[in-house]
């Protein structure tokens, strides 16, 4: 038995030990998945682009998810190169009806051959809705023009209203010279979404993916793949150059002493990706922005290294003279 064969051997005995070990919990859902590097003819579903017969791994992995009630739900090549269609990208669970759907996306990553498994479940755990609120650009506002239009209202005859009229009213002036005089929109948020994915990446990737999914329909003929490979590079350096704007943005936010407080820790803890972590905030060194603490201390240690260094200079002390007459001694 070479080496592979007794990995694999080892890898099956202790994933059925954890398998054993999770189902005394008894859990109300269980979902294995991975790339296991295995093929079953079970797993297939006789798609036409999956045709690897069953190998030694498979029949082992399907035996265990038959010994503990699970099902294999991928049905569709996940692993795509050249004219190679393989399945080996596996989610497998004891609760099929709670899967609402599954479906293979292409990867937004150009180097990545896998595919990205779509799984969508009813776990009774509701991701909020979206949410359209009204956006101000401050930055771009006509401050003069603002403040002229509320000095000409007549604020005095407001104070003869009721005070919940007075509330109204005044909401009301000072949204309605807002709107005028600082640039802004409708905007829909989704709580999912990253807070770089913009408008731009997801037509892109909506294009993309109408593309592949097209492709796949035909078979994934290979004169139409440098077409689709071309939009997944275009869709990554898109979707890269958004969040460095974005970070950037962040930085700027950090760096600016004009920020205000409240704005500067929200700005820091998106830098720091939430991170459970003292909030000190980072130094900038050369053009770049340095979060990690032992990074900062090392550059601290080397700042005040050089300003304890002496300058060797030409330059000599003055000779010593008495500037008084008496000598005043101390002990």
């Amino acid at each position: 038995m070479n080496n592979i064969e007794t990995e694999c051997d080892e890898y099956f005995d202790k994933f059925d030990k954890m398998m054993a070990t999770l189902k005394q919990d008894n859990p109300y859902c269980t979902i294995v998945t991975g790339d296991f590097n295995a093929h079953h003819r079970a797993w297939q579903n006789d798609h036409p682009d999956l045709k690897s017969p069953t190998d030694k791994f498979g029949l082992q992995m399907q035996n265990i998810f038959a010994e503990y009630n699970l099902e294999q739900i991928v049905k569709q090549p996940t692993h795509v190169v050249n004219i190679s269609n393989t399945l080996i990208d596996l989610v497998a669970t004891d609760q099929p009806s709670l899967v609402m759907h599954n479906e293979m996306l292409p990867s937004p990553d150009p180097l990545c051959h896998h595919l990205v498994n779509f799984v969508k479940m009813n776990l009774k755990c509701t991701v909020p809705d979206p949410r359209t609120g009204y956006v101000f650009h401050y930055a771009r506002a006509d401050e003069v023009s603002l403040q002229r239009s509320l000095y000409q209202y007549d604020w005095p005859a407001m104070m003869f209203k009721h005070p919940d009229d007075q509330v109204a009213l005044f909401d009301e002036c000072i949204m309605n010279a807002a709107k005028n005089f600082i640039p802004g929109g409708e905007k829909t948020f989704h709580p999912k979404d990253p807070p770089w994915l913009t408008v731009a990446c997801k037509n892109l990737y909506n294009k993309y993916r109408r593309k592949f999914k097209a492709f796949t329909r035909r078979g994934s003929p290979q004169r139409e793949k440098p077409h689709i490979d071309s939009l997944k590079q275009e869709f990554s350096d898109v979707v890269q150059k958004e969040k460095e704007m974005y970070m950037k943005d962040l930085g700027a936010q950090v760096s600016n002493p004009r920020t205000g407080q409240k704005r500067y820790f929200t700005a820091l803890k998106k830098l720091m990706n939430n991170k459970v972590s003292t909030l000190i905030p980072p130094i900038l060194l050369e053009g770049r922005f340095i979060t990690d603490i032992k990074e900062k201390c090392e550059a601290f240690n080397q700042y005040f290294k050089k300003q304890c260094t002496l300058v060797d200079t030409t330059s000599t002390l003055p000779l010593f003279a008495r500037t008084t007459a008496n000598e005043r001694k101390f002990h």
